[in-house]
């Protein structure tokens, strides 16, 4: 009996989905982008599995991706362990990687400040690093990390913010703090200085703009709504449903927000500027070969900057640690050439199909 390779199966398989399913093919070059996106000349990313070793020689231990965030040379990644039967939590320690996924250091938060459980980060304008978290005591603190090894160069305890603080961002001479259901702003030294409650259900977390942030939600979870707040003096505004600009189209899709950027499944990565009413494309995900995970809703995207996106994978029975994907903005996209075959039909998508599709794409063919 003649023995089929993989890459027969894979055709086979393909072309069977095919015609049981009145598929049609199409060739031809990039597919058209969004009319109300401006297209990116290149919307590739090249994709690497990161492999992340165990901070300790205790085999017994898993990680889970707790935040991360990039500068334009390095990467940081926010891990928690916890012991794989109790899930008992055991420390938590920073990663730092070049911007191609390299690691190139450690912090390990416990060493640092006894006590502190950390919740998110960013990247200040001088390159340093900015942790937030708990104290012991509860209440809500940043660390200034001043370079890799370690040092903190500064703690600023929030004193007076009484919600807990879920996520932030560096501001000029400040910091903007964010809450399930309420906002403040903060000096230099952790005093508040303005606080609004929000009347909304979010979904999106600090869009950061040129001289104010904004949020977008949903008011009796229904209505789409657009908070905006000036930094210099604080004041609120609120659009909601077609007075938001670049929101026409957009209100009819189902994006996962973050921060600015909008990840709408079926197409691409997208980058929201409210203040020049522009939307700009980041990545096409038909351009891009993302391994498939192992069942449907088990992973989640962090879009760090315009150039540098993780693609996070978790365990389902929760066993093991997370599979963290790095996925890298390049200029030149090795599949601008290639002709596209286009699968369509009842329940086409499966996960069979997806690992079908993975293998084929990941090969050396003149189609994808």
């Amino acid at each position: 009996m003649k023995k089929r390779n993989s890459l027969g199966l894979i055709l086979a398989l393909i072309c069977s989905l095919l015609l049981t399913s009145s598929c049609s093919t199409a060739a031809g070059t990039k597919q058209e982008p969004q009319a109300w996106a401006v297209q990116r000349e290149s919307a590739y990313f090249e994709t690497k599995m990161l492999n992340i070793d165990s901070s300790t020689a205790d085999q017994g231990l898993i990680y889970r991706l707790t935040d991360s965030c990039a500068s334009e040379d390095q990467i940081a990644l926010l891990l928690t362990y916890s012991k794989v039967n109790s899930m008992d939590r055991v420390e938590d320690v920073v990663v730092l990687m070049d911007s191609e996924g390299a690691e190139l250091s450690r912090i390990s938060l416990a060493q640092a400040v006894q006590g502190f459980k950390p919740t998110a980060m960013e990247y200040m304008a001088d390159q340093s690093l900015a942790v937030l978290g708990t104290t012991e005591a509860g209440a809500s603190e940043i660390l200034l990390f001043s370079g890799s090894d370690g040092t903190i160069s500064r703690t600023i305890l929030l004193t007076d913010i009484s919600f807990f603080v879920s996520d932030f961002s560096p501001i000029p001479n400040g910091w903007v703090l964010l809450g399930c259901n309420d906002i403040a702003f903060a000096d230099n030294s952790g005093k508040s200085y303005f606080t609004e409650p929000l009347q909304m259900s979010l979904s999106s977390g600090l869009i950061m703009g040129e001289n104010n942030v904004r949020l977008l939600g949903y008011i009796n979870d229904s209505v789409r709504t657009l908070v905006t707040i000036q930094m210099d003096q604080p004041t609120v505004t609120t659009l909601s449903g077609s007075q938001i600009p670049c929101m026409e189209e957009v209100n009819r899709m189902s994006f996962f927000w973050q921060d600015g950027y909008a990840n709408y499944e079926q197409a691409g990565v997208y980058k929201f500027d409210f203040d020049k009413e522009t939307v700009c494309e980041i990545a096409d995900w038909n351009r891009i070969d993302l391994p498939p995970t192992a069942s449907l809703g088990t992973s989640g995207l962090s879009v760090l900057n315009d150039d540098t996106m993780i693609r996070n994978e978790f365990s389902i029975d929760g066993t093991s640690s997370d599979k963290l994907i790095l996925l890298k903005h390049r200029d030149a996209d090795p599949n601008t050439n290639k002709k596209v075959i286009t699968i369509g039909g009842y329940s086409a998508r499966t996960a069979l199909m997806e690992q079908a599709i993975y293998r084929y794409n990941t090969g050396d063919h003149d189609y994808r």
